[in-house]
């Protein structure tokens, strides 16, 4: 009896582990990468060039409006940009996207123009545009209607925890390419960013300078930046074990706000002259996610 009971307990426990492993397969192939390269979308001049990346985000303050994120550097001085954001659902028309032209002031825009406006394949809002109060920080954020465009991917901004990730932790992030001539490597019918990783290098937080300011609470990471790629969304990319599952993380880490740079000689063949030019050290500087949330709680505070 003991001999069938002992017998019964290892095919159970066999059924168990192969039941376990079974699941982590499932877990370990969820969240397809597909579903981040929809939530980018290109910052564009009047003449169509693109300068720079945002994402849009819900939150659980409320359902009725979806936030734009980017830098303060793209936004600035500026009274109106265009984006380019992707639809969902792809179809034979010529083009699947939708394109919004955002003015930055509502008081400067468009005199006569409806501050809420959408036809299905174009746009037209009056925003108020949040920044970080800290001049330090390079985050910007506006707000427009969910209702008025429904046919797009948004990430959803909640249950943030910034001990989930550290030093040597995988990121990606989904980005363009800086203006090129060849219209392909971003897309002439749909925006076509590019997934990019790398790791976690770095998380102290010594304030470091950029460009003509300092930036602080950032995070390094390990991953080539180019210009164009500010303003991408950085995306955790590590798994975990869990409840016995192995889960992977997407947890938003922030938002790409540039990279660190070096001034190095470069000496021409020819020797004639010598000249500066800024090199890239392939150090990334991430805007940590805690400083979006910190806009958007003051975009709903007023």
């Amino acid at each position: 009896m003991q001999i069938v009971m002992k017998n019964i307990i290892i095919k159970i426990l066999i059924l168990l582990y192969i039941f376990i492993i079974q699941t982590n397969k499932i877990y370990c192939q969820f969240p397809p990468l597909d579903e981040y390269m929809n939530v980018v979308s290109l910052i564009q001049r009047d003449d169509l060039t693109h300068f720079g990346t945002g994402f849009l985000v819900s939150t659980e303050f409320e359902k009725e409006h979806l936030v734009f994120v980017t830098n303060k550097h793209l936004t600035a001085n500026r009274d109106h940009i265009l984006l380019r954001i992707n639809k969902t659902n792809i179809t034979d028309k010529e083009r699947s996207f939708i394109r919004v032209r955002i003015d930055l002031d509502m008081e400067k825009s468009i005199e006569g123009h409806d501050s809420y406006f959408y036809d299905g394949d174009s746009a037209h809002f009056a925003v108020s545009l949040y920044e970080h109060p800290n001049d330090s920080v390079d985050v910007s954020c506006f707000k427009f209607p969910a209702w008025a465009i429904f046919d797009i991917v948004v990430y959803q901004l909640e249950n943030i925890d910034l001990k989930i990730f550290g030093v040597g932790d995988p990121i990606l992030f989904v980005t363009f390419l800086t203006p090129h001539r060849y219209l392909s490597l971003v897309g002439e019918s749909r925006n076509l960013p590019f997934i990019r990783s790398g790791i976690i290098s770095r998380v102290y937080n010594e304030p470091i300078r950029v460009g003509n300011g300092y930036i602080k609470d950032y995070i390094m990471i390990d991953s080539q930046v180019f210009g164009g790629n500010s303003g991408s969304p950085v995306f955790l990319n590590k798994y975990i074990f869990e409840k016995g599952l192995t889960i992977r993380r997407k947890d938003l880490v922030g938002l790409i706000a540039g990279h660190v740079p070096t001034l190095d000689p470069l000496i021409p063949l020819d020797q004639q002259s010598d000249f500066a030019s800024k090199q890239n050290y392939g150090i990334g500087i991430v805007q940590r996610v805690d400083k979006i949330l910190e806009v958007i709680n003051l975009m709903y505070s007023k």
